[in-house]
């Protein structure tokens, strides 16, 4: 494929994208080739640097964020929701119930909330490997 396509920085940021594990660049290379296919819909340019820099800035936005979570977990915890969400939410868990075992919904709180794949592993009791494949395959199913 031509690398002036327009068409050629999808493809790109797509192959990146195209990937079961869902990670901070996963996030990043599906956003960067969403951003894409926009900007060839509004007939724009894409200059050869745009694909890396959409994919940089990206990575950056998740990265920043986990860092927020991370930072405010207690104070997050502490929060009160709203009544609608305690109901939607005590459904939602009520199906993930049913799907996970406890230890892989520890997996998911723990990794939802900011921390590393090490701190939950360790507070599971499990190897960190298990923690990442469990972790993986449970969003896959959970995205299914």
């Amino acid at each position: 494929m031509d690398p002036s396509d327009p068409w050629a920085a999808y493809a790109r940021a797509q192959s990146l994208a195209d990937r079961y594990d869902v990670t901070d660049k996963t996030w990043a290379a599906d956003e960067a080739a969403a951003e894409v296919i926009e900007r060839i819909a509004a007939g724009a340019s894409i200059a050869p640097t745009t694909e890396a820099n959409l994919l940089v800035n990206r990575a950056a936005k998740h990265r920043r964020r986990r860092r927020i979570v991370r930072r405010n977990r207690a104070r997050l915890a502490q929060a009160q929701p709203h009544p609608i969400h305690l109901i939607l939410a005590r459904a939602e868990l009520a199906r993930i119930a049913e799907l996970f075992d406890r230890n892989t919904i520890e997996l998911l709180v723990g990794v939802g909330m900011g921390a590393t794949y090490n701190e939950v592993a360790e507070a599971v009791g499990v190897p960190v490997a298990t923690a990442r494949t469990k972790v993986r395959r449970a969003r896959i199913r959970l995205a299914a």
